[in-house]
């Protein structure tokens, strides 16, 4: 049977021609292909051909096929798979590079794989002198070398605190404060592989807000001293009533109205104030109302005239 027969027109021929050259050169030969079955089935092959001489010198031609479909199935799946984790890849590095956060990721010798360009603008580097592949000791070199940490430590110290914090099953984020007043949040993670996620994110802006936040109510507490060291200096008596109830007062209000001075204390009811001649008017908006206690100056809800007390003032 010959190779036509046996593979039909197409496929028989290209045997014939791989044949023929092993027959007259004498050189072996190995080459993929395709071969179709007579239900129609494509089969990947393996086909090997060789020649060899009879003892009377009669040449022949060897040749041996090898069903490799499996392999090559197998083959086109694992293509598949590295296009989809190549596709994956790609997404991940846009993911971090879009992030507000900076981030390095470390291999198990603290050697960075892989960085985005936001941990370049949080510690103010520039991107065209990129960490990839190098040893993360040379971040915290060069952040020592711009003067970014108070000299306290050697790098070598930080990079060891830092190994300490890689090596903690469960590490917990602190804040990295700069010379210059930069606060950063640094966190380590374990994740695959025996690889160590670093996140950097930079609360600068929060920190500010809050010193502005600390300083506006630290002033607000030094002028309320400042308030109510006057209003205790003041000869004039002083009651601020908001809804009936007692919000402020002096003690110069108890003693000229000369009833004892735990009537008149903030949180007291105002009413109470009538059994020494003091009716405090409430209106029903929130807004606290002044009055002003004296024998000739009176406003609504407040008794007049009271014989006998000098004038004094509510604000």
């Amino acid at each position: 049977m010959t190779e036509h027969e046996m593979f039909g027109p197409e496929g028989g021929e290209a045997i014939y021609q791989e044949n023929l050259l092993a027959l007259e050169g004498g050189k072996s030969k190995e080459i993929e292909s395709l071969l179709p079955s007579k239900d129609g089935h494509i089969y990947s092959v393996l086909s090997r051909v060789n020649r060899v001489v009879t003892a009377d010198g009669r040449p022949y031609v060897v040749g041996s096929f090898s069903d490799i479909s499996p392999l090559k199935e197998r083959e086109k799946a694992l293509i598949e798979a590295q296009k989809q984790e190549e596709v994956l890849h790609r997404d991940i590095e846009n993911i971090l590079r879009s992030l507000p956060i900076g981030v390095l990721i470390l291999d198990n010798d603290h050697r960075i794989l892989s960085v985005n360009d936001e941990f370049y603008s949080i510690w103010e580097l520039p991107l065209d002198d990129p960490f990839d592949g190098r040893p993360f000791i040379d971040v915290i070199r060069r952040n020592y070398e711009l003067g970014r940490y108070d000299g306290t430590q050697t790098p070598e110290e930080i990079y060891a605190f830092r190994k300490h914090l890689f090596e903690t099953e469960e590490p917990e984020p602190i804040e990295l404060g700069w010379a210059g007043g930069k606060s950063v949040i640094f966190d380590s993670r374990r994740i695959s592989n025996d690889r160590i996620l670093l996140t950097y994110a930079d609360i600068t802006a929060v920190r500010e807000r809050e010193n502005e936040v600390h300083e506006a109510r630290a002033a607000l507490e030094h002028l309320g001293e400042m308030m109510r060291d006057a209003t205790h200096a003041m000869p004039q008596g002083l009651a601020i009533v908001q809804d009936g109830i007692i919000k402020m007062s002096n003690e110069a209000l108890a003693h000229i109205l000369r009833f004892p001075p735990p009537i008149s204390r903030p949180g007291k009811v105002g009413s109470a104030c009538s059994s020494s001649a003091l009716r405090v008017a409430t209106s029903t908006r929130t807004r606290p109302r002044f009055c002003r206690v004296g024998a000739t100056i009176s406003r609504r809800g407040c008794p007049s005239p009271l014989p006998s007390m000098s004038a004094a003032s509510a604000g």
